[in-house]
């Protein structure tokens, strides 16, 4: 059954993306072009599995677990350097804490295992990234696998605590691409079979800042708007929900005690009157 569901797919998505580069609106004399690569492998489900509940409580996942392509950024004759992240949404209730983020990179050209990459989480109240957010964490790391099958783990180097509702962007920027030196490279991996509306790419003129404020200064867009039928970033993050602390319950004689306190403090106050 995958074998088929590949071979649809691989046509649906030749037909529709194949050597289609969409023009972005240009940061200099050379435009910037989103470019997808259709996975040329047969489809299978990518590994390791979702953790357990007691494990992660709080699992931020869009993609359905299968990858049907990649997309890359090219300015000029070379890749380019940018920023693609998941919009999640943890709902208000308990306070939660974000403790490790998942990416699935692709294989293929210029794709490597030990390649550095740059992870980001931002958080954003107003469910719009082209406004900005507010930058939580950012460490640099490598990539762990890049075969389209398993996912590379990254624990936070500090654990991001959340009290309330709140936009979680989770991101990566490929730091390994020499901008307009590296052959055209896709490394974004993407589920392409339905959409959650909530996949961005973000591009500036040049690489990405060292700090990578939102927005940008040339581009910020889901990628709904890049190519028909939109798609989810194989990006995922886990957390914990914490316990929320219980309310301290009065017994009647403290209250009778309380009650007496501000009693005589009244009165007290009205002798000095």
């Amino acid at each position: 059954m995958e074998t088929v569901r590949s071979s649809r797919l691989g046509l649906r998505v030749l037909g529709a993306l194949l050597g289609i580069a969409l023009v972005m609106p240009p940061a200099s004399a050379l435009a910037q072009q989103a470019l997808f690569r259709p996975r040329a492998t047969e489809l299978v489900l990518a590994q390791p599995p979702l953790p357990s509940s007691a494990a992660y409580s709080l699992q931020l996942v869009l993609d359905d677990n299968l990858q049907e392509g990649s997309f890359g950024v090219s300015g000029g004759l070379g890749a380019q350097q940018f920023l693609w992240f998941n919009r999640f949404t943890i709902a208000g209730g308990a306070p939660t804490r974000l403790e490790q983020v998942w990416v699935l990179f692709p294989g293929g050209a210029n794709m490597s295992a030990g390649s550095a990459v740059q992870i980001v989480v931002y958080a954003d109240t107003d469910a719009d990234p082209t406004n900005g957010a507010q930058l939580l964490s950012s460490f640099d790391t490598t990539i762990q696998f890049a075969d389209d099958n398993t996912f590379s783990t990254y624990d936070l180097p500090t654990p991001l605590n959340f009290n309330g509702a709140t936009d979680v962007l989770v991101g990566v920027i490929p730091r390994f691409i020499d901008s307009g030196v590296t052959p055209p490279t896709s490394p974004a991996s993407v589920d392409t079979s339905t959409s959650a509306g909530r996949s961005w790419i973000a591009v500036w003129n040049g690489d990405p800042p060292a700090t990578p404020t939102l927005p940008p200064d040339v581009l910020i867009t889901r990628i709904d708007d890049l190519q028909p039928g939109g798609g989810n970033w194989m990006i995922r993050a886990f957390g914990t929900t914490l316990p929320t602390p219980p309310i301290p319950a009065i017994e009647p004689w403290a209250l009778g005690l309380l009650a007496a306190a501000l009693a005589l403090a009244a009165m007290q106050a009205l002798r000095r009157n």
